[in-house]
C-alpha cells in the first residue's frame, strides 16, 4: 500500500527515499502512481532544498558538461535559452 502523505514535502521526501534506493524516474512513477513529470518536479524541488539527489543518475556527465558550457557562455539566463543552446551544441558534437 502506498502511504498517504499529509504534505507535499512529505511526498517529495518519499520520492527522495525511492531515488536513494536506486529506483529510476519511471520506477518511482509506477511505484507511487504518479506521472514521470510529477516525479521530476519532486526531484527538482528536492535539489532546490539541498537534498541528496544524485544528479549523476539523472543527467549523463557528457550532458552536464554541455549544460555547464552553456551557462559559462550565456551566463545565468533563462532555462529555455540554455536548453536551446545546449541542444544545438549537442547536435554539433554528434555530427
Amino acid at each position: 500500500m502506498i502511504p498517504n502523505y499529509g504534505s507535499s514535502t512529505d511526498s517529495q521526501m518519499y520520492t527522495l527515499q525511492l531515488h536513494q534506493q536506486g529506483l529510476s524516474i519511471e520506477e518511482i512513477s509506477h511505484h507511487r502512481n504518479l506521472s514521470a513529470s510529477a516525479v521530476v518536479e519532486h526531484l527538482l524541488k528536492l535539489i532546490s532544498m539541498n537534498q541528496a539527489v544524485d544528479i549523476n543518475r539523472l543527467v549523463s556527465l557528457e550532458r552536464q558538461q554541455i549544460i555547464i558550457r552553456a551557462i559559462d557562455t550565456l551566463g545565468d539566463t533563462g532555462l529555455q535559452i540554455i536548453y536551446d543552446y545546449s541542444i544545438s551544441h549537442t547536435c554539433e558534437v554528434h555530427s
